[in-house]
């Protein structure tokens, strides 16, 4: 009887430990796929590089190495020693649907950033092209020069007329 009374202890305790902690990443999910891309760089894996992008992602990539007149991956190779050297520390796999974030310390800052993914064909992919979407979409979302250019507030002067008795000799009070 004693030992049935340990076992249901332990399996308890090993059940509310389970509970408590993080769930374990998917095999082949984010995280995984995100390992995957940065031993692909280090290795200078280009095909492994390429079946962790995304389609949009390898979209921009290709726009990319139109602009600079090369393949892709020759981009991928040469732009292979600005991307992540070292699986950076990572937290808090979000998937929802076909769409998944995942939390990764920015080594310069010690901020944790998120990282999307997005699953198509069944494997997840690391989604890059939804970050320059979102960096686009707040450049675009701050007001330019241009945009102020038929407001008085931009024109010398402030878009205020100065008081013109303020600038005669002789009328300040303080002379």
């Amino acid at each position: 009887m004693k030992i049935y009374k340990i076992i249901i202890t332990v399996l308890c305790t090993l059940f509310f430990i389970n509970c408590s902690s993080e769930p374990a990443p998917q095999p082949g999910g984010p995280t995984e796929i995100l390992n995957t891309f940065v031993e692909a760089s280090k290795t200078k894996d280009i095909e492994a590089m390429k079946r962790a992008l995304s389609k949009g992602t390898m979209s921009l990539i290709e726009q990319s190495a139109q602009k600079k007149n090369t393949s892709v991956d020759e981009l991928l190779k040469n732009e292979q020693g600005t991307l992540v050297r070292e699986l950076p520390e990572t937290r808090n796999e979000k998937i929802e649907g076909d769409m998944a974030t995942l939390e990764v310390k920015n080594v310069e800052t010690g901020e944790f950033d998120e990282i999307p993914f997005v699953k198509e064909g069944g494997a997840w992919r690391l989604a890059l092209d939804e970050i320059v979407e979102e960096i686009n979409d707040e450049e675009t979302s701050v007001p330019t020069v241009e945009d102020t250019s038929n407001s008085n507030a931009s024109k010398p002067g402030g878009g205020t007329k100065p008081n013109a008795a303020a600038n005669k000799p002789g009328t300040n009070k303080n002379q």
